[in-house]
């Protein structure tokens, strides 16, 4: 249980435990920071004060594009100040973020050698460190590497805020460290993804839970390709399907096919049959069908894309649809019937691409989208 302090002078001393009142020059802005002068911090139990401002040491001895904290060290009647990138840990017993004997009450960015940023102060008792990190560069990409994951609980949310197409954050754990239950070495945030569309959530929220593991704990998470250019990605959201209480008209228009090899007109997905305006994708039902141009084997692929130039093939990732059939005789016709999801250019459109019309009269042959639902990105 609790016991009172009674005495005067033991109030005191108790009450500045895990104390401490610093404060930072050039805090706002990307310029070497000193500890202001009259900055006071308790460490160990005793009692330091900066009587003049005060810049720290060990900067140049750090790589370019790290986290580093703000160490105070003790040293009998006197303390001085660092710049490290190890991680500290929570003390209990001292109520603070230390590093052996000396307390770290700061942390920031690296981002080179004249670019002191994301400056923050680690606010007494503070048992979670959560540190925001609001990235306005137009670097592409700007890398952020983060400190290596000890299971100290510290959370670190970074803001991707350029809203630029190019304006790409990759971000990169420690050494072997890993983000995510996939364990990707990498990821990254990007502003505006191939459809040219915002995201909705331009930030990724990490949490140091364990040794060498970084948790995603919420935002956009983009795993860094091998294959895929970063920052070509599609994040569509999730399925907002159409009601079913009603029997609305959900078709997209009834077309022929393009001839082999070539595109259609623009298309419109969004706007329309329910699907909202500004919907990232429309999940279409898509009913084929091919007219034979003469007896025999007669094969219809087509291809949905939200642009024109990306010329899609079998293997590739674009929405298809495949009739294959074996006509009796010339004009017999075949059908076949699925569900897609397109996904839709900033203006709402989408575009149809014969891939091949073997033995088909495409003129007598027609494609027929009706939406089932759609995709906001959320």
């Amino acid at each position: 249980m609790g016991v009172q302090v009674t005495i005067a002078a033991n109030q005191i001393d108790k009450e500045r435990f895990g104390y401490h009142a610093i404060s930072l020059t050039h805090f706002i802005d990307t310029a070497e920071p000193s500890i202001a002068a009259g900055s006071k911090v308790e460490i160990g139990g005793a009692l330091y004060e900066f009587v003049a401002d005060e810049t720290g040491t060990g900067w140049a001895g750090l790589g370019a594009s790290s986290v580093a904290y703000i160490l105070i060290t003790p040293a009998g009647a006197a303390c001085s100040w660092s710049y490290t990138t190890t991680a500290p840990t929570w003390d209990t017993a001292k109520q603070g973020w230390y590093t052996g004997t000396a307390r770290v009450v700061g942390m920031l960015y690296k981002d080179a050698a004249s670019l002191y940023q994301f400056k923050k102060i680690i606010l007494p008792g503070e048992r979670l460190l959560s540190w925001l990190v609001v990235i306005g560069s137009t670097v592409n990409p700007f890398v952020f590497n983060l400190p290596p994951a000890i299971g100290g609980l510290i959370r670190i949310t970074i803001v991707n805020s350029t809203i630029l197409a190019t304006g790409l954050v990759r971000i990169v754990p420690s050494g072997a460290g890993i983000i995510g239950p996939a364990g990707n070495v990498a990821c990254y945030l990007q502003n505006v993804d191939q459809s040219g569309a915002v995201y909705p959530f331009q930030f990724l929220d990490l949490l140091d839970d364990r040794s060498g593991y970084w948790a995603v704990v919420g935002g956009q998470f983009c795993p860094d390709q091998a294959v895929d250019t970063d920052g070509l990605q599609y994040h569509l959201g999730k399925l907002h399907h159409l009601p079913l209480g009603n029997v609305t008209d959900r078709t997209l228009g009834s077309i022929a096919p393009p001839a082999a090899g070539a595109w259609s007109a623009a298309r419109t997905g969004a706007g329309v049959a329910g699907v909202p305006t500004g919907a990232k994708a429309v999940r279409v039902r898509v009913m084929t069908y091919l007219s034979a141009t003469a007896a025999g084997a007669a094969i219809l692929r087509i291809a949905f894309s939200d642009n024109n130039t990306n010329v899609p093939t079998a293997t590739s990732a674009h929405a298809a649809a495949h009739v294959i059939a074996k006509a009796v005789a010339a004009a017999d016709q075949w059908g076949y019937c699925q569900e897609l999801d397109i996904p839709l250019n900033s203006a709402g459109q989408f575009y149809i691409y014969t891939e091949v019309a073997f033995n088909v009269t495409v003129a007598s042959s027609w494609i027929t989208p009706a939406a089932v639902g759609y995709y906001m990105g959320d």
